[in-house]
């Protein structure tokens, strides 16, 4: 098995468990605790991997049954909190027909799979530092 394959199994494994323990928090955590800055930082991977993760995390997440982009995104920031980096939560909203929000996050100004609708508006933006 390659070093590029052990990493993938690696993040995938860091994926799953992210998923689990963020699904749990909902469940027991109010609105602030969950977006609360909780640097854990295990491993230092370049943003291929996490990016990797990222586009993972989705597909399980959707998978899954998961549509939520709220949880989508805290799910994501869990993880690459794991790693050490510093995303940008943002939420927006759109005001054209009908009232709609979204929240995604960006890393190195990159979205990592949660594109809003052109329309959107970013009224918050929480940056993990």
């Amino acid at each position: 098995m390659s070093l590029s394959a052990l990493k993938k199994t690696f993040i995938l494994i860091i994926c799953m468990l992210s998923i689990v323990f963020s699904l749990i928090e909902f469940f027991f955590s109010s609105f602030d605790a969950l977006i609360q800055r909780r640097i854990i930082k295990i491993s230092n991977l370049s943003f291929r991997y996490v990016s990797f993760g990222c586009k993972w995390i989705e597909k399980i997440c959707n998978f899954c049954g998961v549509k939520s982009c709220f949880k989508k995104s805290m799910i994501k920031k869990n993880f690459l909190m794991i790693f050490g980096k510093k995303p940008i939560l943002n939420i927006g909203v759109s005001y054209t027909k009908n009232f709609k929000s979204h929240s995604w996050l960006e890393l190195d100004n990159a979205n990592l799979y949660e594109h809003p609708d052109d329309e959107m508006k970013i009224i918050n933006q929480i940056f993990y530092e």
